[in-house]
């Protein structure tokens, strides 16, 4: 009877909790890999800890948010970095003064009274699935925090924490908090507010006071657990902000000019018996301090100018961390002891954008993301392709990837992105339309003025080791790359090809450029080879002769055609996007009427006739893709057959069908999102355009979709099976400790998803990513997530994706 209480009782939260965090179940399948460095340029505090960093909002910044159900906003406290991708915790709008990891909670300080309507009084603890108070809070604000591992430490402008009197300083033991009292005497905490603390065998506590626990201490104090209160000779003339400890001593920082009557200017060590002065000092005041291998990283004004920058102390003098930190505004600073991390606002190094996260890895800075392209931009990947051996290379209009400097296009490895040679090596800008892997040469077309050295321009190829251009190239942009028999034909709005008339297509032989008799007489947006047949598809209304021709023409090498009235229905039709189906070609673009079809910017041709899409797509397609009977549509729309769908949705064959909560751009003015290319893999679904949210993920010009099948050779085999349907049963022992075993039946081959949810909606654990025949099948869960670590007790949920089939089973994990 217990366990049917707590199956009732769990069983409500996680409907509680899934109806909050996942309004749509299909936002699960958004990968949460390619999320923007720190989740945009607002100024972020980090913290270390259990294998991962997390952010806040720095106090005064807008909480991190991310786009919900027709198009309003969820705020989040937190967001973290796995090492893999980002993930948002702690719904909640709050400003962060600092952050610490305390055992497996995230404690987090600062200017904010309440969360969510709950009180919580300027500190508060995140556990992984709720907001928890820390003892009651403050009656002020609380600057910093800091953990021994058994204790946690807060210092800023309070008379009383949790149930105790306490001077600007406490301690708390896990369970209540406890003033920092010297020698038992009524004497406690500081004369003044506290805004650094570092813990370790004994606490060191810096601000702006002139007593600690009675004791003479001009803004610097120690304090250990015998309890007692000591000083550091004089201390300093002025407030201090920042401490650390180093294989020099304790390192101050600050506004001070004098450390125990010595010059010092604003950063000094102590020695063991006096504060020592650390080079030339800072030329002007030092804000945040951590160390790395032992040595001081300070952040503040260091050099003859004054400029703000980070630097370290090495060998006697300060040098600046990187050469080119100067563009980074610091929140603070935190380090493994190795790394550093530094929480900051709209940082660069090296000319590339880091966002509101930047990692000192000891040699360089970069950017913890595999997002593509920069938080403040209209940066789009026009262009997905899958290389030879298996790589995904992204192409469009960017400059940075995964945090570091990579123009127009780019190669993911799996695990991170890597530039592809230098096919525009000096060059400022170059922007990539069309990506094509052909008997393994990647053409890539565009607009740039130089490919590879050769003088070509706006197309070229990569044979996987060199970029080689194709004689002079064209004089205006291409937009599509297309094979027809054995030579590979382009399509743009240009007016020469190689210095010769040839307007709006040419054709290369693989030596030279030939011209294309009578092309469209506008520009080529997209082309499809299809047997004898090349449909080309742009803006345009007739032929070089004069020919009608609307916006779409299929030309079999010697003669044209227009499949049966073409598009029209608007000022200036236009076809933008064009894909084989198994049941004809799919068109995308911006019209309303297909022939005599009324059909909205998206038709299918079966070669004799027109055929409407549903009530179709309220604004410009711009990509599609066909896998079996599914068609994806991209493009610049958040309407389909009359329900919201934003940027991108599936055709069944039959109707529109929701792709979760679709994609968004969220930047400070009106803008609507843009899908511009799509690429299926065994991996996913490959989302390529202008967007920086996918599902309820943040994910920058990039985004992946799993909940997607590869049609494969394998579908020739369907039919040939003895089980009449799919099934995901229920999983045995239930409830289980410490595993249980789950089974499925399939029909037909199918590559099958096995996830593991928690119940919040996240996923915990992905089990199976494979191939499986006809049958039943079966395997284990053992209660750990991905990384391997036992998860609590709860209610999780058991996703199975077959193919279009999909089911849903609830477990239950009691230890």
């Amino acid at each position: 009877m217990r366990s049917v209480y707590i199956f009732l009782i769990l069983f409500l939260f996680v409907q509680t909790i899934m109806a909050q965090e996942l309004i749509y179940p299909e936002d699960a399948y958004y990968s949460n890999r390619f999320g923007y460095p720190a989740l945009g340029g607002a100024a972020n505090i980090a913290a270390l800890g259990n294998g991962v960093v997390y952010i806040a909002r720095d106090v005064g910044q807008a909480a991190i948010e991310v786009y919900k159900q027709n198009n309003f906003t969820q705020p989040y406290g937190l967001a973290k970095w796995d090492g893999t991708g980002w993930s948002l915790e702690a719904p909640g709008d709050l400003n962060v003064r600092d952050m610490v990891v305390y055992g497996s909670a995230v404690i987090v300080a600062g200017d904010f009274t309440e969360i969510n309507g709950q009180s919580f009084n300027y500190i508060a603890s995140w556990d992984g699935h709720a907001w928890q108070s820390v003892g009651g809070g403050a009656n002020g604000p609380v600057n910093t925090l800091a953990t021994d591992g058994a204790n946690l430490f807060a210092g800023g402008s309070f008379s009383r924490i949790g149930d105790t009197s306490a001077s600007n300083v406490a301690i708390f033991d896990g369970s209540h908090w406890l003033p920092m009292y010297d020698q038992g005497e009524i004497t406690q905490g500081t004369s003044g507010e506290v805004f650094d603390i570092v813990a370790g065998s004994s606490a060191l506590v810096a601000g702006r006071f002139g007593t600690a626990g009675g004791v003479n201490a001009s803004n610097v104090a120690s304090w250990s657990k015998a309890p007692k209160w000591g000083n550091f000779s004089t201390g300093t003339n002025s407030l201090i902000r920042a401490i650390t400890t180093t294989a020099l001593g304790p390192v101050i920082g600050g506004d001070f000019s004098k450390a125990g009557g010595v010059d010092v200017g604003g950063v000094a060590y102590w020695d063991g018996a006096d504060w020592q002065p650390m080079g030339n000092g800072a030329n002007g005041q030092v804000v945040k301090l951590t160390n790395a291998n032992g040595e001081a990283v300070a952040y503040g004004r260091f050099g003859p100018f004054g400029a703000f920058n980070i630097s370290r102390f090495r060998n006697g003098q300060w040098e600046a961390l990187g050469g080119d930190a100067g563009n980074i505004t610091v929140s603070n600073l935190v380090s493994d002891g190795q790394n550093v991390w530094a929480g900051a606002q709209n940082a660069k190094a090296r000319g590339v954008y880091l966002g509101g996260l930047a990692h000192w890895d000891n040699v360089r800075w970069s950017a913890p993301s595999n997002a593509i392209g920069e938080w403040w931009s209209n940066n789009t990947v026009n262009a997905l392709v899958r290389w030879t051996d298996g790589s995904v290379i992204a192409g469009g209009a960017f400059s940075i990837a995964g945090g570091d400097s990579m123009l127009a296009i780019a190669r993911w490895m799996g695990n991170g992105w890597e530039a592809l040679g230098e096919p525009f090596k000096g060059s400022a800008f170059a922007r990539i339309n069309s990506l094509k892997n052909i008997d393994g040469k990647l053409y890539t077309a565009g607009f740039f003025n130089d490919i590879g050295g050769s003088g070509s321009r706006n197309i070229g190829f990569w044979d996987g080791s060199q970029w080689s251009g194709m004689q002079g190239g064209t004089d205006g942009e291409v937009y599509v790359v297309e094979k027809f028999g054995s030579d590979i034909f382009i399509g743009g709005d240009f007016y020469q090809v190689n210095g010769q008339a040839q307007a709006y297509m040419g054709r290369w032989d693989g030596a030279q450029w030939q011209a294309v008799s009578m092309p469209p007489s506008g520009t080529v947006y997209s082309m499809l080879s299809d047997g004898g047949v090349l449909y080309v598809g742009g803006q345009f209304s007739s032929l070089g002769d004069g020919t009608t021709m609307n916006a779409l023409g299929m030309w079999d090498g010697q003669n044209w055609t227009e499949p049966d009235g073409g598009l029209t229905g608007v000022f200036s039709p236009s076809v933008h996007a064009l894909t084989k189906g198994k049941d004809g070609i799919y068109v995308g673009g911006e019209f309303t009427m297909a022939g005599t079809v009324s059909a909205n910017n998206i038709a299918r041709w079966d070669g004799s006739a027109w055929h409407a899409l549903g009530k179709g797509i309220d604004g410009v397609v711009y990509s599609l893709y066909a896998n079996g009977a599914d068609v994806y549509a991209g493009g610049e729309f958040s309407s389909v057959d009359g329900d919201t769908m934003w940027g991108l949705a599936r055709w069944d064959g039959s109707a529109w069908q929701r792709m979760g909560n679709g994609v968004h751009l969220a930047l400070n003015y009106v803008a609507t999102p843009t899908v511009k290319s799509f690429l299926g893999t065994d991996e996913g679904l490959w989302i390529g355009g202008n967007f920086s949210h996918a599902g309820v993920n943040y994910s920058h010009s990039v985004a992946l979709y799993t909940d997607f099948n590869p049609v494969t050779a394998i579908e020739k085999n369907i039919g040939k099976n003895h089980f009449s349907g799919y099934a995901l049963n229920a999983a045995y022992p239930n409830p289980f400790n410490p595993q249980t075993t789950i089974t499925f039946t399939l029909p037909r081959p199918e590559i099958v998803n096995v996830q593991i949810y928690d119940s919040a909606g996240r996923q915990v654990r992905h089990l199976l990513h494979a191939l499986k025949s006809v049958g039943q099948h079966s395997l284990m869960w053992d209660g750990r997530d991905d990384e391997g670590h036992n998860l609590s007790s709860g209610v999780y949920v058991i996703a199975l994706r077959a193919g279009s089939f999909s089911q849903n089973r609830k477990i239950i994990l009691l230890k």
